[in-house]
């Protein structure tokens, strides 16, 4: 009778380290889930202040005194790609 108590209370104390490392191993992958969301998030929130920086920059510049005649220029010559009519405009291909 000693002897199957014995076996029992042991099988019983594996049982119970089994589910314990069970236990910590589901609870260290979903640990691992939730790092890897929250660096996607943060990565996103850096681009997002980057962004951000380049628009206050660009409206410091136009509160700063930059008249609307020389914005509008800017503009048009940086992001749409307009020129004057006697102006060159050279694109250097070299990727250096």
């Amino acid at each position: 009778m000693a002897r199957k108590r014995r076996y029992r209370s042991n099988w019983i104390a594996r049982l119970a380290v089994f589910c314990f490392a069970v236990y910590v191993t589901v609870s260290l992958i979903g640990m691992q889930v939730q790092v890897a969301a929250k660096r996607r998030e943060l990565l996103a929130l850096q681009q997002n202040v980057e962004q951000q920086k380049l628009v206050n920059e660009e409206t410091q510049r136009i509160l700063s005194g930059e008249s609307d005649e020389e914005y509008i220029e800017r503009i048009a010559h940086d992001k749409l790609g307009y020129a004057y009519p006697d102006e060159k405009i050279f694109i250097d291909r070299s990727g250096g």
